[in-house]
């Protein structure tokens, strides 16, 4: 604010009245002089003191209009945040889930190492965090109709910057025919993901860490293993993989979930909440276990690659790419009694999964995946006794993990 306008200067005039003489008004002027210097003064301060309170006003009436926009711009920015601040985790996880959302939505646009390799058409993809950023990268799969995924990574920073897309295929699966089998884990750590390749032929399997720098895909280290050996693939650190169609957005809405993006999957509230709580207690009250998670449709390769073991039976004849598994993925470790598989009674343990249904061809006929299929991605509620829960005492898949379950009484 600038300082207040000194008082207007005294109008010059063009032809002044000369003073009196001097010898005359002598003695007048000396009785004058005071008089009229204070009634100057005080019109001069009178001046000062209205042109001061007109700039306090106008300092008064600019700092309000001073105070409203910053009220308003603070109100702006109240808002801004009122979802997620800008440069939040919550604002970098909801800017990757609309970036890996284009991808998923326009495959063909962004897949451009895949196209060397023949496609069914069906894509796939997992997310899991490879460089401890707290985004997953998005590895997005293309079947080739041959028992085989073609992958390749997609690596967002939570930035409008462009996601980064490696060269490098990767390959998940088993190929029909025998040959190539191979199967990606993610990292427990968070560094990186694991690649082991083999051969039906072969029991001697090598595999790599493959860590993110920059926009490349590189080894960061090696191990070879023999395939069924209980031996950890360096260090244990594998983590299973979630492989969802591209129609199935449950893995890409949980991203965004903190972000609240929209169409995010929340917790059943109101009616759905009441009915939930009171399927459970019923099941409860009748000496029913209860079981929730999310339901999930597998092959052979797709659950071991889940459950971040070698496969403990080896395929030689080819036979195990039919096989299916409705999988039954808990939340949380839960407690899981059922009868034991060497007939010695029930037995009780900690369990990651539940098979709910499944399809061993050549072993057992009957398909009980078909009815789990309207459930593939949703999340939700298993009730049942002891007697229909059953515990492995072999290596047959899911590995160590019960099977059976009883009925669907809560679906979201």
């Amino acid at each position: 604010m600038s300082d207040p306008m000194p008082p207007a200067p005294i109008p010059f005039e063009s032809n002044p009245t000369l003073p009196p003489r001097p010898e005359a008004n002598a003695v007048a002027q000396s009785r004058n002089v005071p008089l009229i210097g204070i009634i100057v003064a005080l019109a001069l301060l009178v001046v000062a003191g209205i042109i001061l309170l007109v700039a306090l006003l106008g300092k008064g009436s600019v700092g309000g209009e001073g105070a409203a926009g910053t009220s308003s711009a603070a109100g702006k920015t109240a808002t801004v945040q009122k979802g997620a601040p800008q440069g939040s985790q919550a604002q970098k996880l909801q800017t990757a889930f609309d970036q890996y959302t284009e991808i998923l939505d326009a495959p063909a646009k962004y897949l451009t190492e895949l196209d060397l390799y023949n496609s069914s058409g069906v894509y796939k993809y997992a997310l899991t965090e490879m460089n401890g950023d707290g985004i997953p990268e998005l590895l997005f799969g293309a079947d080739d109709g041959n028992g085989l995924l073609n992958v390749q990574v997609f690596s967002a920073d939570g930035s409008e910057n462009p996601f980064k897309a490696p060269s490098n295929v990767l390959l998940d699966g088993v190929a029909s025919g025998g040959g190539t089998r191979a199967f990606i884990t993610g990292s427990k750590a968070g560094n990186g993901i694991i690649q082991a390749l083999g051969s039906a032929s072969n029991p001697q399997w090598y595999c790599n860490r493959m860590v993110l720098q920059g926009s490349e895909l590189v080894e960061s280290e090696n191990c070879d293993f023999t395939f069924g050996d209980s031996t950890p693939v360096l260090g244990g650190d594998g983590a299973g993989l979630q492989w969802l169609d591209v129609s199935d957005r449950s893995a890409l809405q949980k991203l965004a979930g903190p972000a609240g993006a929209a169409g995010a999957k929340q917790p059943a509230r109101g009616k759905s909440a009441d009915q939930k709580a009171k399927a459970i207690a019923a099941a409860k009250a009748q000496g029913k276990q209860v079981f929730e998670g999310t339901i999930r449709i597998m092959n052979h390769a797709e659950l071991v690659g889940f459950q971040g073991v070698s496969d403990p039976n080896p395929d030689y004849s080819g036979t195990f790419k039919y096989e299916k598994y409705a999988i039954l993925v808990f939340d949380r470790t839960q407690t899981v009694t059922g009868m034991s598989g060497d007939g010695s009674g029930t037995q009780t343990g900690s369990a990651k999964l539940l098979c709910v249904g499944a399809y061993y061809p050549g072993v057992d006929s009957v398909d009980t995946t078909p009815e789990w299929v309207p459930y593939n991605g949703k999340r939700v509620v298993v009730a049942g006794t002891a007697e229909e829960v059953g515990w492995p005492s072999d290596t047959s898949l899911p590995l160590g993990e019960p099977r059976g379950g009883g009925d669907v009484i809560f679906s979201e």
